[in-house]
């Protein structure tokens, strides 16, 4: 057991004491080094080699899109890995359309054949997953993995989502927000505003080295100025589409061009790049493909008053309809032949077509069509029974040697 030992207390007073003011040490905090671990040390590398440049480019964007110079982005030579021979000029940047050309409003529905292929984005997985630059999959960052759920949300919506992307500096963001944007848009037919956006989702498909995202978003500026009635810039776009596009996804670029060439009166022009669009089909064997080459091929020699040349393509095109089993295309063959044969007045020819585009029509129920054919073999009939009576009168006169 422990004893404690007890201190008498002192009886002295105590002697306050005072706190001397004594220069104290300072320390100089920007000049003390904290020890940097090697994770955080990679990450401002990281940032300063691979966020920070895209960040400007961003920026770089949005002042661009303020003054809507798209010229810029569309042919830099920094930007682009494509050379190209256009020349433009300051403020002129393509030719402009002639006052016929340039339509404000475009049919409600246009015939199949009006209409330009759309370059599809790859599908689920395989947006993420290195391949082949095809048109259906492949490494494309800019593209949205899933489309299907982009039209279940609104454009107001889509619109604050994409704000805050550009906000935060997030190109690939950047990029799946502008490509829903401009689809809804070109959906509603508010074209202006699908331009816009598809505009920008191609300058984050390049700040992503995306060439499946930038190849589709040319091919589809191509078809919106097509759709606005601006034939000579959507021949500008689907050029650059084709360059970007590589040997073996060239189809749907010189099947548009040889429609918008068709638009502007250029028929010469529009059975060049038809021809090779059917030249790809005829290598790969793709009967689908060969129908809709055919058939527009036949609709340009039509519009060169080449009755001989459009028969046999727009033939050609219903055996492979048919091939198909393909009720649309058939039904699209048939009336196209029967319009053919109706302007060369071919009136049993024209009889035959439009009574076979009845079938189809009926079994797709499109009453537009069998309303059409209806009507023509009317005429045609009415056409027919003349020429006979006429022919019957010469026959006659020849035989008792008067003439009317």
């Amino acid at each position: 057991m422990q004893s404690k030992i007890l201190r008498p207390q002192s009886s002295c007073p105590k002697i306050p004491t005072t706190k001397l003011n004594l220069p104290e040490k300072t320390e100089n905090k920007e000049q003390r080094r904290i020890p940097m671990s090697k994770a955080e040390g990679e990450m401002i590398l990281f940032r300063e080699i691979f966020v920070k440049p895209k960040e400007e480019k961003l920026e770089q964007l949005k002042q661009i899109m303020q003054n809507e110079n798209f010229s810029e982005l569309l042919f830099d030579k920094s930007l682009s890995k494509v050379k190209t021979t256009e020349n433009t000029s300051e403020g002129n940047e393509y030719k402009s359309v002639s006052e016929p050309l340039n339509l404000k409003v475009m049919p409600e529905k246009l015939s199949f054949f009006d209409h330009q292929i759309q370059v599809q984005p790859p599908n689920g997985l395989n947006a993420t997953i290195a391949a082949p630059l095809t048109p259906g999959g492949g490494w494309a960052p800019s593209i949205p993995p899933s489309t299907s759920s982009i039209r279940a949300l609104g454009l107001k919506d889509l619109t604050l989502r994409a704000k805050s992307g550009v906000q935060a500096g997030d190109v690939q963001r950047e990029a799946h927000m502008s490509y829903a944007l401009a689809m809804l848009n070109e959906d509603k037919a508010n074209f202006p505003e699908a331009l816009k956006f598809y505009k920008r989702f191609f300058f984050c498909a390049k700040l992503l080295d995306d060439p499946i995202g930038a190849a589709l978003a040319l091919n589809r500026l191509g078809i919106v100025y097509y759709n606005m009635g601006k034939f000579e810039k959507s021949i500008n776009f689907h050029l650059k589409h084709a360059e970007f596009s590589d040997k073996d996804n060239k189809f749907a670029a010189f099947y548009n061009l040889g429609i918008s060439f068709r638009s502007i009166k250029n028929f010469n022009e529009s059975i060049n790049y038809l021809s090779k669009s059917l030249t790809w089909a005829n290598k790969r064997m793709n009967m689908e493909s060969q129908c809709i080459a055919l058939g527009q091929i036949g609709l340009s020699f039509k519009s060169l008053n080449d009755y001989k040349n459009s028969l046999r393509n727009l033939e050609n095109c219903l055996g492979f309809a048919k091939n198909l089993r393909n009720d649309e295309l058939q039904m699209e063959a048939c009336v196209a032949l029967g319009s053919l044969c109706y302007e060369n007045e071919s009136w049993n020819l024209a009889s035959k077509y439009f009574n076979m585009a009845l079938l189809p029509a009926k079994s797709l129920g499109n009453a537009t069509v069998v309303d059409l054919c209806s009507c023509n073999l009317g005429i045609v009939e009415a056409n027919r029974s003349f020429v006979l009576v006429q022919n019957g009168i010469i026959e006659r006169c020849k035989s008792t040697k008067s003439f009317l």
